[in-house]
Formats: C-alpha cells, structure tokens, sequence
C-alpha cells in the first residue's frame, strides 16, 4: 500500500526521504491519494524528470499501469491515472528531441509506446484512435521478456531486459544496441547483443529487471536489479 525511498550522494551511504507530508521514507501512500489505484501493492516503481516535474510509473499487483505526478522527487506523489493498462514493467525515456516514450513488457516481448508531454495521453497512430506502438522483438531472451529500461550515452542507446522464467538460474539481463538517430519503434533498429547479468553462483540467480544510473563521477554508470 506504500512505497519507500532512500536517497544518496554516493551510491553507498542512504538515508529515507523525508517530504514533510508522509511519514519518513514514503514518498506515496494509498491512503493519501484521492484516486488509489484499486490493487494496491505497487511492482516496478520507476521515476523521471520532465519540464519541472517528477512522474513515476508502478503496476499494482502486476494488473497494468498507473501514472503518478510530484513536484518533488521525495514526493509525495499523486495518481493522474486510472489503469492504463499495457502489462507490466514501464519505464519511461525521454530522447534528445523531446519525444517521449513509455517501454512495457507484454505478451512475451517489449512494446515501445509514444506519450504525450502530459505523461498521460498516448500518441495515436495514423488512424487517430489506436495508440502508436511496437514490438521490439529484437530486443528478447527466452520466451518472456520483463524490465525494459532504454540508456543513451553518447547519443547512441542502449536497451536493457531481461528473460526467462525468474525462478530460472537463466533469468538474467541482456542488451540491444541501436545507432544515434534510430527510430525507436522500430524493431529493426535494434540489435541483440550480449548478457549483461548472469547467475555464476547458485545462491545467486534471478538477475533480472535492471536500471542504469550516472554515478556521482558522472562518467561511470551503475546498474542496478533484483535477486533471489
């Protein structure tokens, strides 16, 4: 029913948030939203910055998509949703031109979608009603694909995700690689390159569902993701 952050300055030491609004650590609280969504333990948290304000995307129970707003990164946040739908895993990117994209996990493979500067309209295809969208089969492992998460360094992009069943000494991370310029609802645009993450260990596997930070040198990236 909630959800927590830390914050720190060198990817070591952490503290809770505090935003004088919730209590210590919460940056949303379901109880303190006008709109909750109706399932109500959030899966896959991720936030970004645009044009002065913080969205964050979650699935519920892994039943869709809601969209949440802050002015603060420490929230609290707000839904601006209802469902959107469209599965599991958002995650947003938002490339040097300003378009907006929301990457999903769905049926199996990733699905590239447009968004509107608002974070809530989808950008519809040349028939005006059904949203712009994609699958990047390109991007795959296995027979289910989770955790999307698009990096541009250089102005080159780098497509990360992960694959097999999460049970699995399998399950782990890979990478797409597409060229500067590329379009990125293309599937063709992409190329499957190599694992980032494998299990070498067998109390160490479940590698999955990445994201990739600038570190404080603000050369080097980090990545993080989950384990069992």
């Amino acid at each position: 029913r909630r959800q927590k952050a830390y914050k720190s300055q060198d990817l070591y030491n952490w503290e809770l948030v505090s935003n004088g609004v919730l209590q210590d650590g919460l940056v949303y609280d379901y109880n303190d939203d006008a709109a909750p969504p109706s399932a109500q333990t959030p899966f896959a948290p991720e936030v970004i910055y645009y044009n002065g304000m913080f969205y964050m995307i979650s699935s519920p129970n892994g039943q869709g998509h809601y969209i949440f707003e802050s002015e603060s990164p420490e929230g609290p946040f707000y839904a601006i949703t209802d469902n959107i739908g469209r599965n599991i895993d958002g995650s947003f990117f938002i490339d040097n031109d300003e378009e907006i994209y929301m990457f999903g996990a769905s049926s199996g493979a990733i699905v590239a979608y447009g968004l509107e500067e608002d974070f809530t309209t989808f950008i519809t295809a040349d028939d005006g009603v059904t949203p712009k969208q994609n699958l990047l089969t390109n991007c795959k492992v296995g027979g289910w694909n989770e955790g999307p998460y698009l990096l541009q360094r250089n102005g080159e992009y780098y497509m990360t995700y992960c694959g097999s069943h999460y049970l699995s000494a399998s399950y782990r991370v890979d990478y797409a690689y597409a060229k500067e310029g590329s379009n990125l609802f293309s599937s063709s645009a992409y190329t499957r390159e190599d694992t980032v993450l494998v299990a070498t260990e067998d109390d160490f596997k479940g590698l999955g569902h990445s994201a990739t930070v600038l570190a404080p040198d603000m050369d080097s990236y980090v990545i993080g993701y989950h384990n069992l």
